[in-house]
């Protein structure tokens, strides 16, 4: 009688359980179906940077499904900044237009400032972005702009439709990083709550010598600070200063002396010296010197970097990208390395013949009486031997035994 007492009373609680666990399931189950019945195939993406701060910030967005009600996308978090400009400051993000490329990518374009054209750049997922670009004039800026608030905050930007997806991929890549800024916030200090509980371990360590590789006696350390002329001027050979005519005042706090012809002097009667940026020789160097000489004799100078370093005895690699206007003839130029006494400390000449742009070079040697070991020089000169005009894209003076190691130095 007892045991079936116990029977009885075990298969109770067993169907008890069963009850429970069904409906547990059962809850699970359904929220699950809630939520994915919750989750809309697409929605509306709003895409802006702040005016309060000039879009330094970054470009960010907020998502809608009716368009009236906007949800900031990662707590306002920039997933672009804008990386033109030398200071954090300067970098702004004025006005973006976000607009998707036929091939499912996306560009991004925005004005730098009132003065330096615009910002560019392209993403898959609008995570990742590719290196930006810097036209001076687009049509992709060109869009529709709407008035949206977000926080209770007006904001300007422009609207995408885009899937559930994407926007999930954005929030999944704050919270990654939130979490990440978490681990590196951690400090010593806080070691003895971090790590309260823990034991000491005991281990061992095999050292393994059959395995060591063997270290390259060419692998050297360094660290220099780029200022002044730690780099150019400095640890690079290159001799001549804004050598590609690309100085622009943006890179120096709006300072207007800072620009393509900074560094260049044209000395001469009936002579003329301006920028061009008309079929440059290469969409990386927009810019280049354009002499227009009525009157042989005329020189374009370069100071160099506070003048030029020479070396007695050593022999300078001088090169240019040039080309003959239409409507001239080809021009000779004298190359001169000139101290500050007006002496000529190392010259040679070319013929610049090309209607197309070409690389012409020639070599110049440092003689050995008249320079001491080391000599800064005051500059260097191209003199004109001919009625002509030219076109200048890149000269270029390098140490022979430096240009050795690369033959063409930093490409454009």
């Amino acid at each position: 009688m007892i045991d079936n007492l116990n029977d009885t009373y075990a298969m109770k609680k067993l169907f008890l359980l069963v009850i429970v666990l069904f409906l547990s399931f059962q809850q699970v189950t359904l929220a699950a179906i809630g939520e994915a019945a919750n989750t809309p195939d697409s929605v509306f993406l709003f895409s802006y940077a702040t005016s309060r701060d000039d879009g330094r910030s970054g470009l960010r967005f907020a998502w809608s499904m009716d368009q009236k009600h906007w949800f900031a996308v990662g707590q306002g978090t920039g997933y672009l900044r804008c990386d033109y400009s030398r200071w954090g400051s300067q970098k702004k993000m004025l006005d973006p237009f976000l607009k998707q490329l036929p091939d499912g990518g996306w560009l991004c374009t925005w004005k730098l400032n009132t003065h330096d054209g615009y910002g560019q750049a392209k993403s898959k997922d609008l995570v990742y972005w590719e290196s930006q670009k810097y036209p001076q004039v687009t049509s992709d800026f060109e869009g529709t702009r709407v008035k949206v608030t977000i926080d209770g905050q007006e904001q300007t930007g422009n609207i995408n439709r885009v899937s559930w997806t994407l926007v999930d991929k954005l929030t999944k890549h704050y919270e990654r990083n939130q979490y990440r800024n978490f681990l590196h916030a951690e400090r010593p200090v806080q070691d003895k709550e971090r790590f309260a509980g823990l034991k000491p371990v005991k281990a061992t360590i095999t050292v393994q010598p059959e395995e060591t590789k063997e270290i390259s006696n060419l692998l050297l350390g360094i660290f220099f600070e780029d200022i002044n002329y730690s780099a150019d001027g400095g640890l690079y050979a290159e001799l001549i200063q804004n050598r590609d005519f690309e100085y622009d005042p943006s890179d120096r706090e709006g300072d207007k002396n800072w620009n393509s012809t900074h560094s260049w002097k044209l000395e001469g009667d009936n002579a003329t010296f301006t920028i061009n940026t008309s079929d440059p020789v290469h969409p990386n160097n927009p810019h280049y010197a354009v002499l227009n000489i009525q009157q042989p004799g005329a020189v374009l100078t370069n100071a160099g970097f506070d003048g030029i370093a020479l070396q007695a005895g050593e022999k300078y690699d001088f090169s240019l990208f040039g080309r003959i206007p239409a409507g001239h003839k080809s021009n000779k130029l004298q190359v001169r390395l000139i101290d500050s006494n007006g002496t000529v400390q190392g010259e040679a000449s070319i013929t610049v013949s090309s209607r197309s742009w070409k690389t012409y070079k020639t070599v110049l040697t440092a003689p050995e009486t008249t320079v001491k070991y080391w000599s800064i020089l005051k500059y260097l000169t191209i003199l004109s031997m001919k009625n002509a005009g030219l076109d200048d894209a890149v000269d270029r003076v390098f140490p022979a035994s430096v240009n050795a190691f690369s033959s063409s130095g930093i490409p454009l």
